[in-house]
């Protein structure tokens, strides 16, 4: 016998993953890390500007960790403006495969150099 979960009408089942959403009710539908309101943008913005890891989870929980802040940048290296696509390019073709099986265990993109 096969226990399987059943689901009823209205369930809300929620990825077990970290994953970015984009809603238009939530945030002007700009890209929000999980279903918080913390904007893509601030925490890569965040981390280009010389933040540690750790400042950047302490300020924004909803970050989800190390995979949170890749996702972030990696959305900004990807559908970001063009600076940002230009910035980290070279980062976007090596870490692009890897966080699609997801391996989260891969270099952050390089920061701004102070």
């Amino acid at each position: 016998m096969t226990t399987e979960t059943q689901f009823q009408p209205g369930d809300v089942v929620l990825p077990t993953h970290p994953f970015l959403s984009l809603s238009p009710g939530v945030c002007y539908g700009k890209p929000t890390i999980g279903f918080s309101r913390v904007y893509v943008q601030v925490v890569a913005v965040a981390w280009w500007d010389g933040l540690t890891e750790d400042h950047i989870y302490s300020s924004w929980p909803a970050c989800s960790g190390r995979p949170g802040l890749l996702l972030a940048c990696w959305w900004m290296a990807k559908y970001g403006p063009w600076r940002w696509r230009e910035r980290w390019d070279r980062w976007l073709s090596l870490a692009e495969g890897q966080l699609w099986s997801g391996n989260y265990d891969i270099d952050l993109p390089p920061q701004r150099e102070a």
